[in-house]
């Protein structure tokens, strides 16, 4: 047997009308994954290509900055120029396409 509910809940401050079960005694349904958020609160839009496009530019950029500024240091500090900046310049791009490579094949929640 269900009954009916309403609640005002504050995420995004929308109104939320459904039904409980009865066993609950008006109590916050359970997830499948035991966290204890209801389906309407754990749903999040898809990210967009846009937002996932500069996230995945972003991580190309950065990794690749931090490998070169690694390997400048480096070489300024051991007197090896340039061999440790242009190591370090590959390890930044492998960790870059690592990156982009996650994100591609994430799922639409990361």
């Amino acid at each position: 047997m269900r009954r009916s509910w309403v609640t005002v809940m504050q995420h995004e401050g929308r109104k939320t009308e459904g039904s409980v079960p009865e066993e609950t005694n008006g109590a916050p349904a359970q997830s499948a994954s035991g966290s204890g958020l209801s389906e309407v609160e754990s749903t999040a839009p898809a990210p967009s290509g846009l937002g996932v496009g500069m996230r995945m530019a972003t991580d190309m950029v950065v990794t690749t900055l931090v490998g070169v500024g690694m390997g400048y240091y480096l070489d300024k500090w051991l007197g090896t120029q340039p061999w440790l900046t242009l190591l370090f310049f590959l390890f930044g791009a492998v960790a870059g396409f690592r990156a982009v490579y996650r994100v591609a094949h994430a799922g639409p929640f990361g």
